[in-house]
């Protein structure tokens, strides 16, 4: 069975002094992605970016917290403009070291949509999405025709 390691990953209070060291203003709903951009996920990962990008101009504030390597150049022509709204951390070499971080997520997204790739994938990131008690965003394929608020 897919896992979370109950002695890093359980319900964290959100960390206000770390999303006012990290200037995310009042109001701002942050949302957070771990996991490495790669040629089966770019086209995914690029419309998360995108939604934070329009809910931004939409003047819904969004903060993207994100760790992991981008293994393709997956932005292109909005990397510039969505810039300002992702907090882009890189690799987090230990993995425990992740939940104080995932702890300043309103919600976790976990993009994609029905198709080959995603129809029989579990991504190792939801049952620690699930361990830290927050909302969680599933496309409409696999698990997410089976879980329920």
């Amino acid at each position: 069975m897919p896992a979370a390691d109950a002695r890093h990953f359980y319900p964290r209070p959100l960390p206000t002094a770390f999303r006012t060291a990290l200037q995310l203003p009042a109001g701002t709903t942050v949302l957070f992605y771990h996991g490495n951009v790669h040629a089966s996920n770019a086209a995914e990962v690029r419309a998360l970016y995108a939604a934070v990008l329009d809910l931004n101009r939409t003047g819904t504030p969004v903060t993207l917290i994100r760790t992991g390597l981008d293994r393709v150049d997956f932005l292109g022509d909005v990397a510039g403009a969505v810039a300002p709204h992702v907090i882009s951390l890189g690799l987090v070499p230990h993995h425990h070291h992740l939940p104080p971080l995932m702890a300043l997520a309103d919600i976790f997204v976990q993009p994609g949509e029905a198709d080959a790739f995603n129809d029989y994938r579990f991504p190792s990131k939801l049952p620690e999405f699930f361990a830290l008690g927050r909302p969680v965003v599933l496309p409409r394929t696999n698990l997410g025709h089976q879980l329920r608020h």
